[in-house]
């Protein structure tokens, strides 16, 4: 039997068509191969929808039902701002208020780290080859201990380091004193001074006073803890600030620099712009098309490893000496395939600039191939979110509705012709 051909109008959906076909009896197997493929590929994409709407479901505040008390009308509200489900004001106060601490506290570190804002550490042990004259002034919005310590020999220089909120000065100068030799070998210990720029102590203080609310807020709120506990972001929100705090009682109660992990810790403050990102849509469905993408994600990864592993080891024995080993071969083919070309590794001979030619051309017909998928899952998405976000279609004030498609009668017409307008 001759496969019967049904001739798809652009603007018709393929699976609303074939269910079309269902409701006459006949097999969508029937279909010829160019229509069942779009078929499949709407179908396909239809799940895919349907899956990233079930993964954004959200919960219905219904604050007028009398099935829950007002705790849980108080607590479910709350997990709806807190989740910036919606575009109400509580959400968009929220997101901007959580942001601007977010950033205010990124920020802060990475400016602390400016020459201008460092200090000399004082609380080591000096000998005579490192200091022998030091005297540490600052200004009177900082807490200071001077200490003088005089250590000099025949000709020796003497420092005089001046340390206030502008900056350091340093001031040699030699002196042909003589001292006894039992002081050739004496370790002095300069006492430890702290320089606490209150600047920044307010902000850390102050951000963190908002985090540890918003943490409270969302045990609060929350169905159970352990839901709050699981969730990664939540984990480091609750580390950094509990060693945040603990680092500000300690330097207050018994000032040391022995606190240094608690320091180094403070750095992973940018994992917090991860709960920015994932509050936009954009990222959301970028995250969404990643994932929903790793099948190609990971034939892409097997492709470059391949490819990589290949031409490193021919390359490595044609150019000798200018590729020391094959693992710096390897490095050279990535940056080759993503045509960053970093240069530090250049192939000499005429063989290896063709290998480096062939793994640059195999690294564009790569991604030419992958990219374009995975930004066409992205693109379906997107528009997906955000009809379910705004509900509204080109600023019309009538939210979207299912429109069924009215069948043409077949009965008086050819089979040939049998179509959906």
């Amino acid at each position: 039997m001759v496969d019967l051909v049904y001739i798809f109008l652009h603007n018709v959906c393929p699976v609303e068509f074939v269910e079309e076909v269902k409701f006459w009896g006949i097999n969508p197997s029937s279909l010829s191969s160019c229509c069942f493929l779009k078929y499949k590929q709407q179908a396909a994409e239809n799940a895919l929808l349907h899956t990233y709407m079930k993964n954004q479901g959200v919960e219905e505040v219904d604050t007028l039902s009398s099935t829950i008390s007002n705790l849980q009308k108080l607590r479910l509200y709350g997990r709806h701002i807190l989740e910036i489900n919606g575009n109400s004001m509580p959400c968009k106060v929220y997101f901007a208020l959580s942001t601007f601490c977010i950033l205010l506290s990124v920020f802060s570190i990475a400016i602390s780290t400016l020459p201008e804002f460092r200090r000399i550490d004082s609380d080591t042990n000096y000998t005579e080859q490192d200091c022998v004259c030091s005297s540490f002034s600052v200004d009177k919005k900082a807490n200071t201990t001077s200490s003088n310590v005089l250590f000099l020999t025949d000709n020796e220089m003497m420092q005089q380091v001046t340390d206030s909120a502008n900056g350091s000065d340093l001031m040699n100068n030699y002196h042909s004193d003589e001292l006894p030799d039992m002081l050739n070998n004496l370790q002095l210990k300069v006492d430890c001074f702290e320089i606490t720029e209150e600047t920044f102590v307010i902000i850390l203080v102050g951000t963190n006073i908002c985090f540890a609310i918003d943490i409270i807020c969302r045990c609060f709120c929350a169905v159970s803890i352990k839901f709050v506990l699981v969730d990664p972001l939540n984990t480091i929100d609750i580390t950094l600030t509990i060693c945040a705090i603990f680092k500000v009682i300690l330097e207050i109660t018994e000032p040391s620099d022995k606190y240094y992990v608690l320091l180094y810790i403070q750095s992973f403050r940018v994992c917090r712009l991860f709960r920015i990102i994932r509050r936009l849509k954009a990222f959301r469905v970028l995250y969404f098309t990643l994932k929903s993408s790793k099948k190609e994600l990971f034939a892409m990864c097997m492709y470059v490893c391949f490819v990589v592993i290949l031409l490193s080891n021919f390359i490595y024995f044609v150019e000798g000496e200018n590729f020391s080993s094959i693992p710096h071969s390897w490095w050279f083919s990535i940056v080759t395939m993503t045509t960053l070309g970093y240069g530090d590794m250049i192939p000499k001979t005429v063989i290896g600039k063709i290998i480096a030619s062939f793994c640059s051309l195999l690294g564009l017909l790569l991604f030419s191939l992958v990219i374009p998928v995975m930004a066409t899952t992205y693109i379906s998405i997107y528009g997906i979110a955000d009809i379910h976000i705004n509900g509204f279609i080109d600023g019309n004030d009538e939210p979207l509705k299912h429109r069924s498609l009215p069948v043409k009668d077949v009965s008086s017409s050819k089979q040939d012709d049998m179509y959906i307008v």
